[in-house]
């Protein structure tokens, strides 16, 4: 979930603040905050609690972690 500008300026403690406002008004178990690059948190969410926070005026966008998977391995790589 990201914030709108100006719903948490920037702060670790608004982002926080604001972070668990969010999701225990949607009964969302709180997972991570972001406040370094972008404003917003990560949460364990119903659909019905998706769809409410996605019409949340302090809501830029909410979207579903995505699904990672290794593709192969790379041997003597020269970063490590």
């Amino acid at each position: 979930v990201q914030f709108r500008a100006g719903v948490a300026p920037g702060q670790a403690k608004a982002e926080e603040k604001a972070a668990a406002k969010l999701a225990k008004a949607k009964k969302g178990k709180l997972k991570h905050v972001y406040s370094a690059v972008l404003s917003g948190f990560a949460a364990e969410l119903s659909d019905e609690d998706v769809a409410a926070l996605r019409a949340d005026a302090d809501v830029a966008l909410v979207e579903r972690d995505p699904v990672v998977r290794m593709a192969g391995t790379q041997s003597g790589a020269p970063w490590g």
